[in-house]
């Protein structure tokens, strides 16, 4: 007896997926302070988290900013220290507005007994 055997494959292409993170712990509580920038291009989950120890009287705002040419900003989202009195994490998030850059900004300085601790910007596809 003979046996014959045959197979067809297949393949596709799956796009891999993009992640990129930015890990900056020189954010102060002074007003336009910034993180470096992250490029972002091809991702469309943005998620910027702040780590914050110490207490908060008057609340810090941070806000999440997108450029499409690293020099013009517009802001994605905003978060607000107040949100961590006692210390903590908060986190925002912008995933309709899809910018080639971004970076964190301290838009209010408010008066605290801390510092932030870490600021994590993330990014996938």
């Amino acid at each position: 007896p003979s046996f014959t055997l045959s197979y067809t494959a297949t393949s596709r292409a799956v796009p891999a997926q993009i992640y990129r993170r930015l890990v900056d712990r020189n954010l102060t509580n002074t007003a336009n302070s910034i993180t470096n920038t992250l490029e972002v291009a091809g991702c469309n989950n943005i998620n910027l988290t702040v780590v914050f120890n110490g207490t908060s009287v008057i609340s810090p705002s941070i806000r999440l900013q997108g450029s499409d040419d690293g020099v013009n900003w517009y802001t994605l989202s905003t978060i607000n220290v107040a949100l961590l009195a006692a210390g903590g994490t908060s986190q925002a998030a912008a995933a309709e507005i899809l910018p080639k850059y971004v970076r964190a900004i301290v838009a209010t300085a408010g008066t605290i007994s801390g510092t932030f601790t870490v600021t994590t910007i993330t990014a996938s596809s």
